[in-house]
């Protein structure tokens, strides 16, 4: 029973399993909807800050499993779920009834690389040398999820709707397509981070240890590139010689990027995102005050600031929507 001896964060919590003549039963922590169920949900589209936030999410979790000498060999965004109420945030992986050791504790190495295996896990997710027979390890797990980051920021991905009867000619289709599209082509359209992030995992020999750290930086780095993290966009405010003042200002106290859109317009919307915790939101309704009341000084706005505050459902992040409007 892999799920009792693995106890840790991300992972749901056995309260207990047994058996009887006719049933296993397993009782566990309830969680709240996978991720596919999510994915459905957001009419099969999740954008790019949350795929990211998700994926380093997943890395974290294979990366205890392997810490543990054990392989999923089923990744898929089904065996993915949120937690319920304060854990709504955490990420949770699920169903290890295709998990495998890929280390012999008998002889203390890694297990042999073979051939001629059948598919063990879910076709469309499954790695190149999952499909091709080849013994599964740690890379072919972390394929399996950039697969899944592909699958939720495009909707679909290329081998699915497949025209087969026979499962074993669909596994063969859909690992010939596989082979066939490049990483340039299945990443078309998309931050050219996540072809490093491919490129990484395919690298990697049958028994090398994967750079986790690395897979999650460069997640990381996504959402720093299109400032995820800070966002401040600033539409509405007149073009004048006080303009470079009111950035300078608004980058000093609130620490935020800004970018302006548009040439900057007469009106339009403030958007702050903000990564805190719901006991400092007074002190930035202060700040956001203080800085309503300079603008004022400075007679640049021609508009009032009306703050919004809402939580977002995936993730502890708190936006202060600030909608100009006219006066």
């Amino acid at each position: 029973m892999i799920l009792n001896h693995i106890k840790a964060f991300g992972l749901p919590e056995v309260k207990a399993y047994g058996s009887n003549d006719e049933y296993n039963i397993l009782i566990m922590e309830l969680l709240g909807h996978s991720l596919e169920q999510l994915f459905q949900s957001q009419n099969q589209r999740f954008s790019l800050k949350t795929t990211c936030m998700l994926g380093i999410q997943m890395v974290e979790r294979i990366e205890y499993i392997h810490s543990r000498k054990i392989i999923h060999r089923d990744i898929k965004p089904d065996n993915f779920a949120i937690g319920r109420y304060k854990n709504s945030h955490i990420v949770y992986i699920l169903d290890f009834g295709l998990s495998k050791k890929y280390w012999s504790t008998t002889h203390n190495c890694h297990i042999p690389f073979i051939t001629g295996e059948k598919l063990t896990g879910t076709a469309r997710y499954a790695s190149v040398n999952a499909l091709s027979g080849y013994e599964q390890g740690r890379r072919d797990d972390l394929e399996s999820i950039a697969y899944i980051l592909i699958y939720f920021l495009k909707g679909s991905l290329p081998w699915q709707g497949l025209k087969v009867a026979k499962k074993e000619d669909r596994y063969k289709k859909i690992c010939q397509k596989k082979k066939e599209i490049s990483i340039e082509k299945l990443c078309s359209g998309l931050p050219s981070e996540l072809q490093l992030f491919f490129n990484a995992i395919k690298r990697l020999d049958f028994t090398e240890v994967p750079d986790y750290d690395y897979l999650k930086e460069t997640l990381k780095r996504i959402m720093e590139k299109i400032d995820i993290k800070w966002i401040f966009i600033l539409i509405g405010v007149e073009k004048n010689q006080e303009y470079k003042k009111i950035i300078l200002f608004l980058r000093t106290i609130m620490e935020l990027n800004i970018m302006e859109k548009k040439n900057g317009s007469a009106e339009g919307i403030i958007i702050v995102m903000m990564k805190m915790k719901i006991i400092i939101i007074k002190i930035i309704k202060k700040i956001m005050i203080m800085i309503i009341r300079i603008l004022k000084k400075l007679k640049i706005m021609k508009n009032i600031i009306q703050i919004y505050i809402r939580s977002q459902f995936f993730h502890q992040i708190i936006f202060l929507h600030l909608k100009i409007i006219k006066i």
